[in-house]
């Protein structure tokens, strides 16, 4: 019993200075609002940051420690705080006990979330692979097996199916940052049996995700050399986009899909048609619905194939736009 209450007084203590944190954190976001208006704010503001981080490191450093008894409470933490102890579990080295937690599939579905530390992420997804847990395996395994017991139960809502979608692709572009292609690959196949399984929801939003996860797909296999693969795949997303092609503003952005169509032909050496597609995807640039990377992306592959048409100015000029 009594380590148990010591379980418990250390987990309300952790608990709340990471309250205190949040606490710490409202109260500097006022006071800095409070010095645009009043400049001698300026030193409250300096000091409730430097307690706010303060207060943060211990929290999470403690909280890592004693990660063992904490692990159900620490679960319930806002994702960012979450992901800043699982970073201090792998500086610790702690890094079995972070193998054990990140083979949960919620639990990695959450770090995915914190967008803003994919950096930190591939660094620990990394060092847990080289420790010899094949992470890969294992949550592609999870994702297979929740999948299909998402389908087996057939009175999924909508928003099911969009959630459960997003967690496939959003694992599949994971896994094929890190060069982890097999797995990625299936992450995306079973992306398209959810969407190929659930005949509840509407034709033309399932056509334009199959779009979207035909785009993901044809980046593994390009990044793969599959490029047998990746051109059936072309034809199968160019029949659907053509389908589409009257639409005006179609829910999804194509300047990501036809450059991967371009990369498609620059890698076998059809160069005519890499560049016919990489000017089309330019063309789909649009500032309002265009994120920066897929802007940079674009440019930077088009202004690699300007050049096989000696096009060096212009190629130039794509580059600096990017940049």
């Amino acid at each position: 019993m009594a380590g148990v209450d010591q379980a418990v007084n250390l987990n309300l203590g952790v608990m709340d200075a990471l309250n205190h944190h949040l606490m710490i954190h409202h109260h500097f976001h006022n006071d800095h609002h409070l010095h645009l208006l009043m400049p001698n704010k300026m030193s409250t503001a300096h000091a409730n940051r430097r307690l706010h981080s303060s207060l943060l490191d211990c929290a999470v450093s403690s909280s890592a420690t004693s990660f063992s008894r904490l692990k159900w409470a620490i679960r319930v933490l806002p994702p960012h705080l979450r992901l800043a102890i699982y970073e201090k579990m792998h500086d610790q080295g702690r890094l079995c006990q972070l193998g054990y937690e990140w083979c949960d599939l919620e639990v990695f579905e959450m770090v995915l979330s914190v967008k803003h530390r994919r950096y930190q992420v591939h660094q620990i997804f990394q060092a847990l692979m080289d420790h010899g847990l094949r992470l890969n395996e294992v949550l592609t395994s999870c994702l297979h097996t929740k999948c299909s017991q998402f389908l087996a139960e057939k009175r999924w809502t909508v928003k099911e199916v969009t959630n459960l979608l997003n967690l496939s692709i959003d694992l599949g572009r994971f896994l094929l940052d890190a060069s982890w292609y097999v797995a990625s690959q299936r992450c995306f196949q079973l992306s398209l049996t959810i969407i190929d399984e659930t005949h509840n929801v509407s034709c033309d939003w399932r056509d334009w995700q199959r779009i979207q996860v035909y785009h993901w797909l044809m980046d593994v296999y390009n990044s793969n050399c599959v490029y047998k693969d990746a051109l059936v795949l072309y034809e199968r997303s160019w029949a659907l986009v053509k389908k589409y092609s009257e639409q005006k503003r179609p829910p999804l952005n194509l300047a990501d899909v036809f450059i991967q169509y371009a990369l498609m032909f620059f890698n076998v050496g059809d160069y005519d048609q890499a560049v016919g597609w990489a000017v089309d995807a330019l063309k789909q640039i649009d500032g309002g619905r265009t994120s920066i990377r897929t802007v940079i992306e674009v440019c930077r592959h088009a202004s690699k194939m300007l050049l096989t048409r000696r096009q060096f100015k212009q190629a130039e000029l794509l580059v600096q736009h990017a940049v």
